[in-house]
Order: structure tokens, then C-alpha cells, then sequence
């Protein structure tokens, strides 16, 4: 290890064990210096978000499903105290000079690389245009530390931004990386469906424009990617311990170093969204890979008069030249064919459909039944579709490319709103997988944010 990822792991463990020591002792409004603005709730915006979220249930044309009705939404928000306040409104303690925020929990997880990761960490801010964060992390398990730290300048919403960013993690890849994380639901019931790397990784970001319509920046990085063996063993309800899942696959350990410009757009307030990224990997910036991308992501959200939302997404990934195995084009899991196994078809090129419906009518508060009308339960069916073209390296057990053989799923998934914070709503997807082979039937429950 060389001097300086020795330094730089030191100072993750150092804003650990400080994050650790300040949550215990101090109180979230009282870790902030003398020299900060006077801690207030901005009682206007509070009422504001508060009585948008409840217009958007009266109104007829909502695009929200109210799942637990609207006396429980105002209690839940009216009991939520301080937690709440954050969790809705983040910006709402904003720092005239220098303020210091302890991040308890900050990169805690829990998966069957790590077991539960213990995390901590703090944000030093200066002003609404300079911040620097700094996260530790420890595993159960593999007894390893890791971390997370950004220097950003720059206003958080929007304007131009610059940030300097180094990670040394176990992270997950494939489509499934843009899943948001369930830890406490990994725990709980022992599944982890996403496969995982280790990633040392020093980036550089500028970000010109930013608005809320649209941004677009360009970064620069340099990772080193390492295989990770799955250590964990399940064993909160079962005495004798068993695998989580199945192995975790192995990836190339390898050296990459390139430039990515992302852009995103959002129009018509949010009814067409479009994000992109274009990237060179090698080349001139050396490295162990060379090779290029290019992906695109087009979604509509139309709002019928019922309330109902359809979600139409299309998106595809194109590579050239020589990626590692885990940067190739796959298909197959719940990020984009809910149903077959994770990263199941490989390809160098890949094209992806899923459609959404979800309900705007609660059908069982309309069965005036005991219970059964209570349940707000709201019905999303939904059907995924798409293939792979072009042979490429690919991760041991993935099927060779379809050439434009299609597969697709269908299914029915229900979702009931809690209006908690970080567990905004629980859902439970039926699918059936249409291609006649393997178990047609799958399940998948998860708690999710409401857009």
C-alpha cells in the first residue's frame, strides 16, 4: 500500500470514528459552530411542500396514489418532528459561514460481500459554495475498511460545480447498480440481488450548468476495479447459517482511466425525461482497457385523468473495443428484465423496453368491505422486453448474444404508500418471464422512494 492511500485511509477512519463519537453525543441541531445562522424549521416552505403534497391528492388529476389517505399523510408529516423536516426539505438549514453536519449511518449496508457495513461520516460546509464530506465504512465480515470523500465548489442545486471525489468501496455493477439500496430489507429477510466489485476510484467533475430542467457536465476518472468473494452467511433466523445467494461473479481487476460527458433533460414538468453519457476509456489516458461507450435513456410520464401514470422507458448501451467483463452490455435482472437472472445475456450492444401502468383508482376502497378497504393497495402492471447484439468478453455463466431475439416478462406489481422517511412505499412485483424455460414464476419486494 503506498504512502498516500495509507494517508487517505487514515482520514476515513478518522471521520468515522468522529461521526461515530458526535452522533452519540451530540444533538443533529447543536452540530453547527457559533458562526452559523440561527437553526430555524423556514416554517413557509415546510407549509408549502406540505400543501402541495396534499393538493396533489385532492386534485383529481393527482400523480400520486393516496394509498393511506390523507389523515395519515398529515399525521405522518405533522409527528415526523425534526427527522421529517430534513428528510423533506435537506436544504433547510442553510449556513451563512461554517457549519458542521454529523452524517451517522452515512454508507452503512448491508450485502453478502461485507455483511453489515457499520458507516459514519461528516460534511464540513462553508457558505452555500464550498463543502467537503468525508465517510468511513467497516465490515462484518471481510474485516476491511472503506470509504468516501469529495471536495465540492460550487452551489448544491444549481450553477456551475466542480468537484474532486476519491472512493475506496465494494459497489455493485451491471444494470442493478442503479437500483437504490434496500439494506435494511437485505438484512431482514437475507437476499442481496445485486453483484458487487471493490473500486478504488479518483475522479474530476465539472459541471458548467446546472438547472433544474437540464445539466450537463464532463468527468475524468482513474479506477482500479478487484473481484470480491461472497463471505456472508444468513443466519438471523436460521441457527446454522447459510449462503445469502449465489457466488459473487468474478470481474476483471483491472486499471481504467477515462472521460465521460453526462448530460440529463427533463421537459413539459418532468412528462419527458432523457439522460445520456458518452465516454472513452484508455487510449491516450492509458490504463488496462481500451474502449468507448455510449448510452441513452428516454422515459415518458404521461398523467391520464384518472390519476393513472404510464412509465415508458426505452434505453440503450453501446460499446467498442476492449471492455473489461463488467463493463459489457448485459440484460437480465430486476434493473431491466425483471424475471431472468441477473446479467444472464451479454452482448456489445444492448436495447431495452419496460412499460408501466400504474393505477390511479383504488379498487379495493371502492368494495366498501371491512379491511379489504383499507388496504389502499395500488395495481402497476408492467411488461419488460429486449436483446443483445454483438459478441464480447462477458462474465462467466452469461449466454451468448440474442442478435435480436427478444425476451420479455410480464407481471402485476402492488405497492402501498407509507409516507415514512426512507421508506416512502413497499411494493411486491409478480412476474412471470415469457420464454417458456427455467421457473416462469419470480417475486420481487423491496421498499422504494416516491418520485
Amino acid at each position: 500500500m503506498s504512502g498516500t492511500q495509507r494517508a487517505v485511509r487514515n482520514i476515513l477512519r478518522l471521520a468515522f470514528g468522529v461521526g461515530l463519537l458526535a452522533a452519540l453525543t451530540v444533538h443533529p441541531g447543536a452540530a453547527r459552530g457559533q458562526e452559523t445562522s440561527t437553526p430555524g424549521l423556514d416554517v413557509d416552505k415546510l407549509l408549502r411542500g406540505r400543501n402541495s403534497r396534499l393538493d396533489s391528492l385532492l386534485n383529481p388529476q393527482s400523480t400520486r396514489f393516496d394509498s393511506t389517505g390523507i389523515d395519515a399523510l398529515v399525521d405522518s408529516l405533522d409527528r415526523g418532528g425534526f427527522d421529517a423536516v430534513r428528510h423533506h426539505r435537506p436544504d433547510a438549514f442553510q449556513p451563512q459561514r461554517l457549519a458542521l453536519e454529523v452524517r451517522p449511518g452515512a454508507l452503512s449496508a448491508y450485502n453478502r460481500i461485507e455483511g453489515v457495513r457499520y458507516g459514519s461520516g461528516l460534511t464540513l460546509r462553508y457558505g452555500r459554495r464550498a463543502s467537503l464530506e468525508a465517510a468511513g465504512a467497516y465490515g462484518s465480515r471481510d474485516h476491511r475498511w472503506g470509504g468516501r470523500g469529495a471536495l465540492s465548489l460550487g452551489r448544491k442545486a444549481r450553477g456551475p460545480r466542480l468537484e474532486f471525489g476519491y472512493q475506496d468501496l465494494v459497489l455493485p455493477f451491471g444494470p442493478e447498480a442503479e437500483l437504490p439500496p434496500s439494506p435494511f430489507l437485505n438484512l431482514l429477510v437475507g437476499q442481496d440481488r445485486q453483484d458487487h466489485l471493490r473500486r478504488r476510484e479518483f475522479s474530476a467533475s465539472l459541471w458548467p450548468v446546472r438547472r433544474r430542467e437540464w445539466a450537463a457536465g464532463l468527468q475524468f476518472f482513474s479506477r482500479r476495479d478487484a473481484g470480491e468473494v461472497a463471505r456472508t452467511e444468513y443466519s438471523l433466523i436460521r441457527p446454522h447459517g447459510r449462503p445469502i445467494e449465489s457466488p459473487n461473479p468474478a470481474v476483471d481487476a483491472a486499471t481504467t482511466r477515462g472521460v465521460e460527458a453526462v448530460g440529463r433533460m427533463a421537459l413539459r414538468e418532468d412528462l419527458i425525461r432523457l439522460r445520456a453519457r458518452v465516454g472513452v476509456g484508455g487510449g491516450a489516458l492509458q490504463g488496462d482497457h481500451d474502449w468507448n461507450w455510449q448510452a441513452a435513456e428516454l422515459e415518458l410520464r404521461p398523467v391520464f385523468p384518472d390519476g393513472g401514470v404510464l412509465s415508458l422507458r426505452v434505453g440503450g448501451l453501446n460499446t467498442s473495443g476492449r471492455p473489461a467483463v463488467q463493463d459489457a452490455a448485459y440484460l437480465g435482472g430486476d434493473a431491466n428484465l425483471r424475471g431472468y437472472d441477473r446479467l444472464r445475456f451479454a452482448g456489445r450492444r444492448r436495447l431495452t423496453l419496460r412499460a408501466e401502468y400504474a393505477l390511479g383508482i383504488d379498487f379495493f376502497a371502492r368494495t366498501r368491505l371491512p379491511w379489504v378497504r383499507s388496504l389502499h393497495l395500488q395495481f402497476i402492471p408492467f411488461v419488460d422486453a429486449g436483446s443483445t447484439w454483438g459478441v464480447t468478453r462477458a462474465l462467466a455463466g452469461a449466454a451468448a448474444p440474442l442478435d435480436g431475439e427478444l425476451r420479455s416478462s410480464v407481471g402485476l406489481g402492488l405497492k402501498r404508500d407509507l409516507w415514512f422517511p426512507g421508506a416512502e412505499a413497499v411494493r411486491l412485483d409478480i412476474v412471470h418471464r415469457n420464454d417458456g424455460r427455467g421457473d416462469p414464476w419470480s417475486f420481487w419486494f423491496r421498499f422504494v422512494s416516491i418520485e
